[in-house]
């Protein structure tokens, strides 16, 4: 399961797909609002694959704000920051409060694997039942990173817009 974003004009082929699963995608949403609130505000559906999106110029800008995050380091901090405090455990309920940051879209999406695994229950998610009952940390390193930063921003710049299915 994951999130498709499809370029609306693409202007290279870096513009035309880009997709993360819902553990990716979820705190990537997030990250873009935190850093560039003003340039999300157009998308209302960041989180639901119902075909939401930006303009190209709209995506233009928030690949503008996003570029200059990462260059001078605040998105790097970010994500250090949350790794020191959080370690997200698969087994807690879904909390719908916790979806107002990046780290409770992260514990938010680990939380959803643990619950597509419970309903499974055949081991089918590349894990053994034993895995499963036992308590799982994540590190947030492991779910996004700069350099998913820097693949979004290149899909920005490249899209002419686009939608989120």
């Amino acid at each position: 399961m994951g999130m498709d974003v499809y370029g609306l004009n693409p202007t290279a082929p870096e513009g035309e797909y880009f997709r993360r699963n819902l553990l990716g995608w979820h705190p990537l949403a997030a990250l873009c609002a935190t850093f560039a609130p003003e340039e999300c505000k157009p998308c209302q559906h960041w989180h639901y694959n119902e075909g939401d999106g930006l303009n190209a110029e709209q995506s233009a800008r928030l690949a503008q704000r996003l570029e200059a995050a990462l260059g001078d380091g605040s998105i790097d901090r970010l994500l250090k920051q949350l790794e020191r405090q959080e370690r997200i455990s698969t087994r807690d309920a879904i909390d719908p409060i916790d979806a107002a940051d990046v780290a409770g879209f992260i514990r938010q999406s680990a939380r959803l694997v643990q619950r597509l695994e419970a309903v499974l229950g055949d081991g089918s998610i590349d894990r053994l039942p034993e895995q499963r009952e036992r308590e799982e940390r994540v590190s947030i390193r492991n779910v996004i990173d700069a350099a998913d930063v820097a693949e979004f921003i290149r899909f920005l710049r490249a899209c002419g817009g686009f939608q989120i299915w």
